[in-house]
């Protein structure tokens, strides 16, 4: 089977924004410090983890929980999944979770 390679631009599937990020656009320097390449990831890692203590990452497993619980959604494959965010080795950048932790911090959940 042939395989092609394509662009981000190319799929046409990602914002001008993701694009000049991805591309690491002079315009965007200012808001991020580290840029968008896998030899970024593990001082990422490290910084992120001393940001995030067992605390922070407990209120986030209790609201996902909670979330799931009261959509009757909770099957055994997403339980395993919310659960591996407690430890310390797990590190999740989606929004959603970054919100859960904000929101149940300043709400004291």
């Amino acid at each position: 089977m042939e395989q092609q390679r394509l662009t981000y631009q190319e799929t046409g599937q990602f914002s001008k924004l993701v694009l000049d990020y991805l591309e690491q656009a002079p315009a965007l320097k200012s808001f991020y410090h580290r840029p968008p390449k896998l030899e970024s990831l593990e001082a990422q890692i490290q910084e992120k983890s001393k940001q995030f203590d067992l605390q922070d990452r407990t209120r986030l497993v209790q609201g996902l929980m909670n979330q799931y619980k009261s959509a009757s959604a909770l099957s055994p494959e997403i339980e395993s999944r919310i659960n591996a965010r407690q430890s310390a080795d797990v590190y999740c950048n989606d929004r959603a979770s970054i919100e859960l932790i904000h929101w149940a911090s300043v709400l004291s959940i």
